[in-house]
């Protein structure tokens, strides 16, 4: 099982690129800072925020991120509780 700190440090790299500098903070909260993250049943909560509005290609490359790591990372698949 891959690390769950490194998982998250992926995504949030990945995001921030998607989002080409305008991303001001990405905040983690519930399961995964509880301690109490259980792989199968817990998803990996977060709020990300901009610095102002994205444009609709930043945008929609953020929506389909996931799947893209997803897909790209078969052998990861804490990515998919994003």
């Amino acid at each position: 099982m891959q690390n769950v700190n490194e998982t998250v440090r992926k995504m949030v790299s990945a995001m921030v690129s998607a989002a080409d500098g305008r991303m001001h903070s990405v905040w983690l909260y519930g399961s995964i800072l509880l301690d109490d993250f259980r792989p199968g049943w817990s998803d990996i909560d977060f709020i990300a925020y901009t610095n102002g509005a994205l444009s609709e290609p930043q945008a929609g490359r953020l929506l389909t991120l996931r799947q893209e790591l997803c897909a790209a990372c078969l052998e990861n698949p804490l990515l998919a509780c994003f």
